[in-house]
């Protein structure tokens, strides 16, 4: 028929809808016409920019091809960002490939999500791979990048693993810090390998690093966790020799340990000592003793200890009185109990869910529902705000 020859008619005041292809031309062309506006109006820097917002929304077909029209007026900042941009969007092929191929001289941070990236999903080899790239290149490395695929090692593949990156990293130049080391230890001592954990301690001259109070505190608690208390005495005393004294988080883990496995005249040795080296017990480690003596049965020692804070300067706070009044309760001290609950009252302690719940949870496990929400009700509307 001749109307199959002629064109679709047009509705008045329509305009016809582009096509596919049509509207990827626009887009296109607006993409490089905000390209060159960047580059015109404030150099890579608003390039950059531009591709930072196309890659943030998906588009990063499009920041390519923006990047692309800039030609030599892209700075690094600008592949940076599209490197960058790339790897946020899942596509870590391709932000390889532009950083090993960036006409521009690169810098740490070209190179830095993609190594970020990899590690993300546990290729460490990969990742190790990149640095070896960066140094063909006259890029040096910087010691964040170290962390991240240190710290990848450690979620991956176990503290042998680390180990042998760390060991790694050292042969291939790689100036590493004692952070970085400490990282390692941390992974050791938690993995409960303390021997492994001091023959690294040792071995820090080795990668260039000098330990420091968190790499003695990281290998304290792994000994500690291993019940090596002449090892831990030993341990302190070389800390007191290298110029590196015991601090307050030394001295809290120790507490802790000890607290938990019941040696508590060994408690009153670490506070000789605390004073010797300038120390002073904190609310924590108080609190933390005074849980442990309670789990011993010694409520006595515990309220005596509660009492005699003040003079320490310390005031006792929710944590320590409900750790007593727990106690208190599980022994049917009633009495005692009491009291303890009209001191909180006089010395403005404020109660909180934890106390109410001590009190109702015993007296129900006794029979004493009544008892318990009368008691408890009673308490939390007396208690100060």
């Amino acid at each position: 028929m001749l109307t199959s020859s002629l064109p679709p008619p047009t509705i008045p005041g329509s305009k016809p809808r582009p096509t596919a292809a049509a509207a990827t031309s626009v887009s296109a062309a607006a993409t490089a016409s905000a390209a060159d506006a960047a580059v015109a109006g404030g150099g890579s820097g608003r390039l950059s920019a531009l591709i930072r917002s196309l890659c943030g929304a998906g588009r990063t077909a499009e920041a390519a091809r923006a990047l692309a029209d800039a030609g030599d007026a892209a700075g690094v900042v600008a592949y940076n960002a599209m490197v960058s941009g790339y790897c946020r969007g899942g596509q870590l092929a391709a932000a390889r490939r532009l950083a090993a191929a960036v006409p521009v001289p690169p810098n740490a941070y070209t190179y830095f999500p993609v190594v970020r990236g990899l590690c993300a999903r546990g290729r460490i080899a990969d990742a190790l791979m990149v640095l070896e790239e960066m140094s063909f290149r006259g890029c040096a490395p910087i010691p964040p990048m170290y962390h991240v695929i240190l710290e990848a090692a450690c979620r991956n593949g176990g503290f042998r693993s680390s180990v042998r990156v760390l060991e790694a990293l050292h042969a291939k130049g790689c100036t590493l810090d004692t952070g970085n080391c400490n990282l390692v230890l941390n992974a050791i001592c938690e993995q409960g390998c303390v021997d492994e954990a001091v023959e690294l301690l040792r071995k820090l001259p080795f990668f260039g690093c000098e330990a420091d109070i968190v790499s003695y505190n990281a290998v304290l608690k792994g000994l500690c966790m291993a019940k090596l208390w002449w090892d831990v005495e030993e341990l302190m005393d070389e800390m007191v020799r290298v110029d590196c004294p015991p601090n307050i988080v030394t001295f809290n883990t120790l507490i802790g340990y000890l607290c938990r496995n019941g040696l508590f005249e060994r408690v009153h040795e670490v506070l000789t000592q605390m004073s010797e080296h300038g120390c002073t017990p904190d609310i924590r480690m108080y609190a933390t003793i005074i849980d442990g003596i309670c789990k011993e049965g010694h409520l006595e020692v515990a309220n005596e200890i509660l009492n005699r804070m003040p003079s320490y300067g310390l005031k006792p706070n929710v944590v320590c009185y409900n750790t007593v009044l727990k106690g208190l309760c599980s022994a049917e001290q009633w009495e005692e109990a009491e009291e303890l609950l009209s001191e909180m009252f006089q010395k403005d302690c404020p109660l909180d869910d934890v106390t109410f719940n001590i009190l109702v949870d015993f007296f129900c496990q006794n029979g004493l529902v009544d008892r318990g929400l009368v008691d408890g009700t009673e308490a939390m509307a007396n208690s100060p705000s």
